[in-house]
């Protein structure tokens, strides 16, 4: 039997996965099922290509005439969940480039919504609480990352791809796991990442562990294909991609974050995001992981005043600098 790595490594993917931000349990980790990942991801459409978000940003930020003006910024997990739907999709859209933090991304400290709404006109008519992602499409606008993914699902459905499945079983199951990954995993990122002392960071880890390991052995066991529902790129990928790219480069930057070598319990999460990883529309929307680890500063240093930061503090009690607070705006009128 062949090891994980092994078996990426004789596919000849031209991804480097290390350097987009990807994660592995070690060239020592006997990996049950390793034998299908290629062929598992082959058949789910992935191709061997390098990842192209700063061209697509580029190439999309030209599309003025397109039908779908998304509202983005280059950085931000949240807003590359409704990246990747629109890219899985295949459906042609604008990126509107949204500034949100005083002095940059480093900084994640936000700016205030007029200074939002007057450095990107349409944002926050789209969305209302200043924040990424947003869609404008045929009059509508909807705003926040996971109503985004079903609304593109379901607003084109003459697309080949459907991000959910038809079965009204099997689209709860996706919505089941969705919410877990929401609650269980992703927060343990920003803990990991903001926790002023080491303690803090621990605990984070071994909770993002056990999460993981949980969607290893329960969401992702069935082995009929890398992803959730099979070889199918779907909602749940949209939804949890975005931070797993990040637990391997972010992650591992700031708080020299692994995979323990040798988890038999990981195997299937680690195969599930090398074939996310060669997917065509991760390659389309993979960026530079060098800039996604130097947005990430405020973070790291416990200074940001984002909205994740805020609720990270809230939730878990790590102490951050003070900040205003400021008034919801109202709906926008459509």
């Amino acid at each position: 039997r062949t090891t994980l790595k092994e078996r990426l490594d004789m596919a000849t993917y031209a991804i480097d996965v290390a350097d987009a931000g990807g994660l592995s349990l070690g060239s020592d980790a006997d990996v049950a099922g390793s034998d299908r990942i290629a062929t598992d991801a082959a058949a789910a459409g992935a191709v061997a290509v390098g990842g192209t978000g700063d061209t697509t940003i580029t190439q999309r930020s030209a599309r003025t005439a397109a039908p779908i003006r998304f509202y983005s910024a280059w950085f931000c997990p949240f807003a590359h969940r409704a990246w990747l739907a629109l890219e899985a999709k295949q459906l042609d859209y604008q990126w509107v480039e949204c500034e949100l933090y005083d002095g940059g991304p480093a900084t994640k400290k936000a700016l205030s919504i007029e200074e939002k709404a007057q450095r990107t006109p349409g944002f926050v008519e789209c969305c209302p609480r200043g924040l990424v992602p947003g869609v404008e499409h045929d009059g509508i606008r909807v705003s926040e990352s996971l109503p985004l993914i079903e609304y593109l699902d379901e607003a084109f459905p003459e697309c080949e791809l459907r991000l959910m499945p038809s079965a009204p079983a099997h689209r709860a199951t996706v919505r089941m796991w969705i919410s877990f990954a929401s609650e269980k995993v992703v927060p343990c990122y920003y803990r990991m990442l903001m926790a002023p002392d080491e303690a803090g960071r621990k605990t984070a880890k071994d909770d993002l562990l056990s999460g993981l390991r949980y969607l290893s052995e329960r969401a992702l066991s069935s082995g009929e294909g890398p992803y959730l529902m099979g070889s199918t790129f779907g909602a749940f990928e949209c939804a949890l991609f975005p931070h797993w790219l990040r637990f391997g480069s972010v992650l591992r930057h700031y708080r020299a974050f692994e995979l323990p070598p040798g988890d038999e319990s990981l195997a299937r999460i680690v195969a599930w995001g090398e074939a996310c990883t060669l997917h065509p529309a991760a390659a389309a929307t993979i960026v530079d992981h060098k800039r996604i680890i130097d947005s990430n500063t405020g973070y790291a240093d416990n200074t940001a005043t984002s909205t994740a930061a805020v609720n990270t503090r809230a939730g878990s009690g790590i102490v951050g600098p003070p900040q205003a607070s400021q008034p919801l705006p109202a709906a926008p009128r459509i």
